[in-house]
């Protein structure tokens, strides 16, 4: 009690630390929060022009050969010059967003650039599901994307498989810890894709849905339905289904043998991994093998850090 106006008094560096604490919260929210410019308003990807047939070969021929930084950047440049060859080119479009992935996830350490990259990957993945007339005039009337699903179909599994992929990414890896409460919805809207892909193509990018799933399910915390239980099941319904076991034991090592303190599943899974060859995986192309062989080994070098 403050005896000189009789009211209770106040611990000041107390007040000024949680007052501190509060901002600091604020600010993560307010600048991690997620500034979103869909794929519509995105122009193009240059001036048309070229052979789009041949543009998306060299593309393609990188994606098969490319195992650097400025490998994977000169393979974005490759596929954009192909999309504005032809706008129209689902695969040149797909392209973009598969390779500012693999960009972002193994190529880029900064928080912002990894941002940057997820968001042009959904960006691009959108810009391939507008190729569904019946989908884009919902949109164009007025319908966010992820309530439009209904309208999407197989063909449009690899644009709905990259929008949730480099959502639940940039959600993990692009915005602060403080401010993910702020941003929960790009999860939300990320699994509502996930689950029209298990409708309409469930064993889409051999498997790719299915560790996307696991993935979440992982991430989340258990009061927003995260279960460890469920990502095992998913992981091994891939496995089961002779999906790409590269991915797959990749992904349950990294995330869900550390999360569960499997020391034994986490070396026999990345040992498997380092030990296939690169250019014989399934539909993963050699550039994303090369990199799941080089995470494995540089996961199994701190194998005593990680338990």
């Amino acid at each position: 009690m403050d005896k000189r106006n009789g009211r209770p008094s106040i611990n000041q560096p107390l007040a000024k630390a949680l007052l501190g604490l509060f901002i600091a919260a604020l600010l993560a929210a307010t600048t991690g929060c997620m500034h979103w410019a869909p794929g519509a308003a995105i122009s193009g990807y240059g001036p048309p022009g070229g052979d789009a047939a041949k543009l998306l070969d060299a593309a393609r021929r990188l994606e098969s050969t490319v195992e650097t930084r400025e490998g994977i950047l000169e393979m974005v440049r490759a596929y954009e010059a192909a999309a504005a060859a032809d706008p129209t080119s689902r695969k040149a479009i797909i392209g973009i967003a598969n390779a500012r992935i693999l960009l972002a996830t193994g190529y880029t350490s900064a928080r912002w650039e990894k941002a940057e990259h997820y968001q042009k990957a959904m960006q691009a993945a959108e810009k391939a599901l507008l190729l569904n007339d019946d989908f884009r005039r919902h949109l164009e009337a007025g319908t966010p994307v992820w309530e439009a699903v209904s309208r999407l179909g197989k063909d449009d599994a690899d644009g709905m498989g990259y929008w949730s992929f480099g959502a639940c990414y940039y959600y993990r890896e692009g915005i602060p810890g403080l401010a993910r409460a702020w941003n929960f919805q790009w999860i939300d809207r990320a699994r509502i894709f996930m689950k029209r892909i298990e409708e309409v193509d469930p064993t889409w990018n051999d498997g790719g849905n299915l560790f996307n799933i696991a993935i979440v399910y992982i991430a989340l915390p258990q009061s927003k339905g995260g279960d460890l239980k469920k990502a095992e099941e998913y992981f091994e319904k891939a496995i089961q289904a002779g999906l790409d076991p590269i991915l797959v034991r990749w992904g349950r090592a990294k995330y869900l043998a550390t999360r569960n303190k499997d020391r034994d599943s986490f070396r026999a899974d990345l040992e498997w991994v380092i030990a296939q060859d690169p250019r014989q995986g399934r539909k993963r192309p050699y550039s994303w093998n090369v990199y799941f062989q080089r995470e494995a080994k540089s996961l199994l070098d701190s194998i005593d850090q990680v338990f």
